[in-house]
C-alpha cells in the first residue's frame, strides 16, 4: 500500500499563526513531505484564517466557502504543486447534530473545484437528504447516485465517512463507485458497539482516506486504547489497498499551541503510525 500523509486546514482552528498565506501553508506542508486536506470555510486566504463553519460566531457574510467556483482559481494557484484532498462543506441547523443537506448543485460545484485544484478525493458526511454517515434511506430521487456519477466523471473520489457500520454497509452495497473515509474516533463515538475488525473486512478495499485522530481530535498515539485499531487498520490496508490518504485532523495535545498547521506534531503522528505499520 502506498500511504500519503496529510495535514489539514481544519487544524488551523487550534494552531493559529497570523500573517501567513494559504500558499505559504501549502509550501510548508509540501516541504515536510505532507499533503494538505483543504477545509472549505475560511475568513480570508491571505493571510489564511480558518472558519469552522457558518454559525452564530461567524456571520455568513464573513465566511468564504472556498470550494465555490469564485475561489477556484485562487485556491488552485495558491496550492499548485501541493498534493491535496478536500473535506466537504456541510451545513447544520442551530442546536442540532442533524445535517442540513447540501443541494446536488452545491455538491457538483465542490467536485468541480476539487478537480480544478487537482485534488483526488473529497470526504463527505452526506449525499443529499437521504444518504448520510448516520443513516442511509432509499434515496428515491437518485441524488446520491447523481453526485457520485458526477464525481466519477470529474475523476474525483467521494470518500463516505464511516460513522456507523449499518450506514456504511448500506451505502457501499448500493453505490459501486463510492469510496470510504474510515474514521476510528467518529465510529467509536457514533457506533460504540460496532466491531472495528468486521467493518474493515467489509470495506477495506473501498478505503481511500483515513481521518487519523483519536477522541476529542487528539493526535494518534495519545490514547493507548486506539493502538490496536491503528495496527489492524494499517495491516489490513497493506493487504488490499493500492493508495490511501491519512489525514491528520487534530488540535493541541496540551496547553502549548504551536504555529500554523502543527507540522512537527503531524510528523510525530506519522512516525507513530509508521512504527505500528512496521510492527508485526
Amino acid at each position: 500500500m502506498a500511504v500519503r500523509y496529510y495535514a489539514s486546514l481544519w487544524n488551523e482552528r487550534c494552531y493559529r499563526e497570523p500573517e501567513i498565506s494559504l500558499a505559504e501553508l501549502g509550501a510548508r506542508c509540501d516541504a515536510a513531505g505532507l499533503g494538505l486536506e483543504i477545509w472549505p470555510y475560511a475568513l480570508s486566504l491571505d493571510p489564511y484564517r480558518v472558519a469552522h463553519r457558518r454559525g452564530a460566531a461567524e456571520q455568513p457574510a464573513t465566511v468564504l466557502e472556498i470550494c465555490n467556483a469564485e475561489y477556484r482559481t485562487a485556491v488552485a494557484d495558491a496550492l499548485r504543486g501541493v498534493e491535496t484532498v478536500w473535506h466537504s462543506r456541510f451545513l447544520r441547523d442551530p442546536g442540532t447534530v442533524l445535517p442540513r443537506y447540501l443541494s446536488p448543485g452545491q455538491h457538483r460545484e465542490e467536485i468541480d473545484t476539487a478537480a480544478a485544484v487537482g485534488s483526488h478525493s473529497i470526504a463527505v458526511h452526506e449525499l443529499g437528504d437521504d444518504v448520510s454517515a448516520l443513516d442511509v434511506g432509499n434515496d428515491p430521487l437518485g441524488v446520491a447516485a447523481h453526485i457520485i456519477d458526477h464525481a466519477q466523471s470529474a475523476r474525483v473520489q467521494i470518500a463516505f465517512e464511516a460513522w456507523r457500520v449499518v450506514a456504511t454497509r448500506a451505502a457501499c452495497a448500493r453505490y459501486d463507485a463510492l469510496r470510504v473515509c474510515i474514521d476510528p474516533a467518529a465510529l467509536a463515538s457514533h457506533d460504540p458497539s460496532a466491531s472495528f475488525p468486521d467493518l474493515l473486512d467489509e470495506v477495506a478495499d473501498r478505503i481511500c482516506m483515513v481521518h487519523a485522530y483519536e477522541h476529542h481530535h487528539l493526535p494518534p498515539g495519545t490514547d493507548p486504547a486506539y493502538r490496536d485499531r491503528w495496527r489492524q487498520l494499517l495491516h489490513r490496508l497493506d493487504d488490499v489497498a493500492a493508495e490511501v490518504a491519512f489525514v491528520f485532523e487534530f488540535g493541541p495535545e496540551g496547553d502549548d499551541t504551536p504555529a500554523g498547521l502543527a507540522v512537527d506534531a503531524t510528523l510525530r503522528a506519522r512516525d507513530y503510525l509508521e512504527s505500528l505499520r512496521g510492527a508485526g
